[in-house]
């Protein structure tokens, strides 16, 4: 059976009568040019006695050898023949503190072999959700970590084997926070060379298409994208919210571009930028010199071409300001209260922003105003702590003190 291995490379006007004042009493910022530092890598806990000491090394050596398992059709657990049967059973690579593998067997209804391994979705997930990344709670005996595992997926009406590494709270060190973290400024720092290799210049400023964004928002996007459960994270702490942000930082340095590629959003949008396809085909025909995939789901699920995409889509936002010449000028010398804007619109495309910001001046984020969708209100959110815990040393140092640790 052919494997998939996912992680062994680990409308148109304009803003008009919006004052200035308004936007300094929301935000009660001031920025002075785009964040081009070194964003700060989150607080979390310290990496267990029982973690290899190279755990990138440790995934992928374990997604290699899934390489060459299959499952035992005859002892999977689920309905329908041939791979389809196995759905919802798993083979996993534990390891222990020097790295040694240990090959587990999961089927459905069945001890696991070796024993004390078992693998579910975690609670309040509903099982349409199951995919790639998605939140497994995986136990496991105390000295042993998991670091890869083979599911069986769906795709196309077909069933495929599939390798990923799994988030579990044993990956969660301070290394794989870093590499996380310095993978999404990899990603940002290749998207904006190629693009000003290219030539792309900006829709509508007087420069390169790269000018409307930076890598704290780009970074902050794909963070907030891919921090599911929004109710959870606005309703919940700071030790909840660094959890859910420190979780698709570890998946992403153990999958790298294997992050993500089957995240899907009720409505359409995939890939690690939760991408929808007719953004992604507007915004390849309005910057050709982009040279986006010509093939958008290529282009959504390849992580390089999507933060491409995603730096596009912030110039394509200056559309929504652009007749308003005095608060365009005043949003373009204030990056920081400008992305809140750009990442609401993000959410929901900026004509219901603007039609928010109409409605309900410098109360367009507060939940009185009903122009502007809740799950718009509960992104910005989102995106806002975010944003700060990569780039305010004092808030972040607040946020570890809050979680404990």
């Amino acid at each position: 059976m052919t494997k998939i291995n996912l992680g062994i490379v680990a409308v148109v006007c304009g803003l008009c009568a919006l004052s200035i004042l308004i936007a300094i009493l929301l935000f009660n910022r001031n920025s002075k040019g785009s964040y081009s530092g070194t964003l700060l890598v989150p607080p979390g806990p310290e990496t267990k006695s029982q973690v290899p000491a190279d755990l990138q090394k440790a995934v992928s050596a374990g997604l290699r050898r899934l390489n060459d398992e299959d499952f035992d059709q005859a002892r999977c657990g689920g309905k329908g023949s041939g791979p389809e049967r196995c759905v919802g059973d798993y083979i996993l690579i534990a390891v222990d503190k020097n790295a040694n593998q240990t090959l587990v067997h999961v089927y459905q209804d069945k001890r696991s072999d070796p024993p004390d391994y078992t693998v579910a979705l975690e609670a309040g997930w509903q099982k349409t959700r199951v995919g790639i990344n998605v939140p497994f709670a995986i136990t496991h005996p105390p000295d042993r970590t998991v670091v890869a595992l083979l599911t069986v997926v769906k795709l196309d009406g077909q069933a495929r084997e599939l390798a990923y590494a799994p988030y579990s709270s044993s990956l969660d060190t301070p290394e794989m926070r870093t590499a996380g973290l310095r993978y999404l400024e990899s990603l940002y720092d290749q998207a904006a060379a190629t693009l000003d290799r290219q030539g792309v210049r900006s829709l509508f400023l007087n420069g390169q298409v790269t000018e409307s964004s930076d890598k704290k928002h780009i970074a902050a996007l794909v963070l907030t994208e891919q921090v599911f459960n929004d109710t959870r994270f606005v309703e919940g702490d700071d030790k909840a919210r660094l959890a859910m942000v420190n979780r698709t930082l570890v998946l992403l340095a153990a999958n790298g571009p294997g992050a993500y590629p089957l995240s899907r959003s009720r409505v359409g949008a995939v890939g690690l930028a939760q991408i929808m396809p007719t953004t992604y085909s507007s915004l390849a025909a309005a910057y050709p010199k982009a040279g986006l995939p010509g093939d958008r789901d290529q282009g959504r699920t390849q992580h390089e071409p999507a933060v491409r995409t995603m730096i596009l889509h912030a110039d394509n936002q200056w559309w929504a300001v652009q007749k308003n010449q005095t608060y365009a000028a005043w949003l373009k010398s204030h990056p920081v209260e400008r992305s809140y804007l750009f990442a609401a619109g993000y959410n929901a495309n900026m004509a219901t922003v603007r039609d928010a910001v109409y409605a309900c001046k410098e109360k367009w984020l507060d939940e009185s105003c009903r122009e502007l969708p809740g799950e718009t209100r509960r992104y910005v959110t989102k995106y806002h702590w975010i944003g700060d815990l990569l780039t305010s040393r004092s808030f972040r140092h607040e946020v570890e003190k809050n979680a404990g640790l």
